[in-house]
C-alpha cells in the first residue's frame, strides 16, 4: 500500500486524519492589514486575522521597495502589530503578511497597496533651528517670518534667538500636542491641543542639560479653559467681543495675583502656583495629550523681577526687552533680575512686541496719542494678538498690585483685574519635528 500526502505550495497539508473520518484542515486567513503609522523611516501595520482549525501562532512580515531588485526583508513575530524600521524616506514599499497557526501552517499572503514613507521635515544633520529656518525660507521666500535676532537685526533683541513675526495667516508656527499618530495626511488638531511657536531661545541655565542649546518656546494658540486651569474669577463671552479671534464661547479670567488687592510677586501668585504649576501640569499629563510631554518641558528660569511702567509700557519693544529681560530693576519687595524656576509661565511683554512685523518695532507699545500697538496696521500684523485682555508674566514694579497685559485693542497696558490666560513653556532641545507644515489645518507634530 502506498500512502500519499498532498500539500499546497506552502507545504500545508489540506487534511488530517485517515479514511472516511478525514477532517479538512482550515488554514488561518488575513482579512486586513492596516497601516496605522508612518514616519520618514518606519511603517507600522496592524493585522486582522481569523484562525482556522488551530489557534494563530504568529505572523510573517515581509517588506521590499517597489522599485529596484533588492530582496525582501522577512521577519516572524507573535504580535499582530509590527513596525518596519530603518526604511528610506519618501520611498514606496510593498508589504506582505502571512498568518501561521500553532503547527506552522501558513495562510495565503495578504499584500497591501503600495505604502510610501514620509519625507523628512528636518533633514539629516539639521538641528531644530536650522530646520525651522530652512522651512520658513521655503514657505516665505520673499518675506521671512522666523527672524534671527543677532546684532545685525535692526531693532532686534540681539540675544541670538529666532522669533516668529508677522501677520497670523503668514506665520506657519502651529504645533499640535495631541497623541495622534504621525501620517502623511493632515489630521485636525483640537483647539485645546493647538499651540504656536514663539521662537527658539538658547537656554542660559548652566545647571541644565540643555545649557546653550536652542529650545522651542510655545504659547497656547487660544486662551486656556477651566478644564485646563481650574475655576476662574469671571469670564469673557465671545459674543460680547468682536475683537476676539479664537473659537471658545466662554473664556475664563484669572487674577495675576491671589486676589484683586494682593502683592504682585510671581512666587506668591495663585495663577502661577495653582492654575499653571498645578492644574495645567496635571492637564498635560492626562490621556489624549502627547505622551511624556511634561517630561520634555524645561524647568526654565523665568525673568520675574519686572520694571516700571515708564521703562516698559511706553517704550518700543527693543527698549522694553532690555528693561524686562536684561536689566530688570525689580522693586516693591522683589530684587533686580529675580528669576523663578518653573515649567509653565506666560509670555513676556517683549515676546508679544517682537511677534509684530518688524516694520512696527519702532512703534511704542503704548502711547497717549494712540500711535501704538493698538493701531489696526500693527495688531493685524502681529500673529500673537488674539483680541482679549490677557496677562504677561511681567509685573509692574512701581505698583504693588499690577502686572503688564495685552489689552483687547492690541496695546500693552497694566492691570490688577482678572484677565484671560495663555500658558507658555519651553520644550527641551531633544524635541524634533515629526510631520506637518506648521499651518493651522496641518500643524507640526513633534517627537522626542
Amino acid at each position: 500500500t502506498l500512502d500519499v500526502t498532498a500539500t499546497d505550495v506552502h507545504d500545508n497539508p489540506p487534511a488530517t486524519g485517515s479514511g472516511n473520518g478525514r477532517t479538512l484542515l482550515v488554514l488561518p486567513s488575513i482579512t486586513n492589514v492596516e497601516v496605522t503609522e508612518k514616519t520618514w523611516n518606519s511603517i507600522t501595520v496592524q493585522v486582522t486575522a481569523e484562525q482556522g482549525s488551530l489557534d494563530i501562532g504568529g505572523y510573517e512580515y515581509s517588506i521590499k521597495k517597489v522599485a529596484g531588485d533588492e530582496a525582501a526583508t522577512v521577519t516572524t513575530e507573535a504580535s499582530a502589530t509590527y513596525t518596519f524600521s530603518g526604511l528610506k524616506e519618501a520611498t514606496e514599499y510593498i508589504i506582505e503578511v502571512r498568518a501561521k497557526d500553532i503547527k506552522n501552517n501558513y495562510s495565503v499572503k495578504f499584500t497591501t497597496e503600495n505604502v510610501t514613507t514620509l519625507e523628512k521635515v528636518c533633514k539629516d544633520g539639521e538641528d531644530i533651528q536650522t530646520c525651522l529656518t530652512r522651512i520658513d525660507s521655503e514657505q516665505n521666500p520673499n518675506n521671512a517670518t522666523l527672524l534671527h535676532h543677532d546684532v545685525q537685526l535692526l531693532n532686534g533683541a540681539g540675544d541670538n534667538s529666532y522669533r516668529y513675526s508677522g501677520k497670523s495667516d503668514d506665520v506657519y508656527n502651529y504645533v499640535c500636542l495631541d497623541n495622534q499618530v504621525v501620517t502623511d495626511t493632515p489630521i485636525a488638531c483640537a483647539n485645546d491641543d493647538l499651540y504656536r511657536i514663539i521662537g527658539l531661545f538658547k537656554n542660559d541655565n548652566s545647571d541644565s542639560d540643555d545649557y546653550e542649546q536652542y529650545e522651542m518656546k510655545l504659547i497656547k494658540s487660544d486662551y486656556a479653559t477651566t478644564a485646563q486651569l481650574g475655576s476662574g474669577q469671571g469670564s469673557y463671552s465671545k459674543s460680547s467681543y468682536s475683537t476676539y479671534k479664537g473659537e471658545l464661547t466662554t473664556i475664563p479670567r484669572y487674577y495675576w495675583t491671589s486676589s484683586s488687592n494682593s502683592v504682585n510677586k510671581w512666587d506668591g501668585s495663585a495663577l502661577n502656583t495653582t492654575n499653571l504649576k498645578t492644574n495645567f501640569i496635571a492637564y498635560l499629563k492626562m490621556a489624549g495629550r502627547k505622551e511624556n510631554l511634561v517630561d520634555h518641558i524645561e524647568e526654565y528660569k523665568w525673568k520675574v523681577a519686572g520694571n516700571t511702567w515708564s521703562n516698559i509700557g511706553v517704550q518700543t519693544v527693543v527698549t522694553a526687552y532690555q528693561n524686562e529681560i536684561v536689566n530688570a530693576t525689580g522693586g516693591n519687595g522683589v530684587s533686580a533680575n529675580t528669576t523663578y524656576p518653573a515649567q509653565i509661565g506666560l509670555m513676556y511683554v517683549s515676546d508679544y512686541g517682537y511677534a509684530a512685523n518688524k516694520d512696527y518695532w519702532t512703534t511704542k507699545l503704548y502711547a497717549i496719542d494712540f500711535q501704538d500697538y493698538r493701531l489696526e496696521s500693527v495688531r493685524e500684523n502681529n500673529w500673537m494678538y488674539m483680541g482679549l485682555n490677557e496677562w504677561t508674566i511681567t509685573r509692574r514694579a512701581d505698583i504693588s498690585s499690577n502686572a503688564f497685559n495685552v489689552d483687547r485693542e492690541g496695546r500693552v497696558y497694566n492691570n490688577g483685574s482678572s484677565l484671560a490666560v495663555r500658558p507658555a513653556f519651553y520644550l527641551k532641545s531633544s524635541t524634533k519635528i515629526a510631520s506637518g507644515h506648521g499651518k493651522k489645518d496641518d500643524p507640526y507634530r513633534i517627537s522626542w
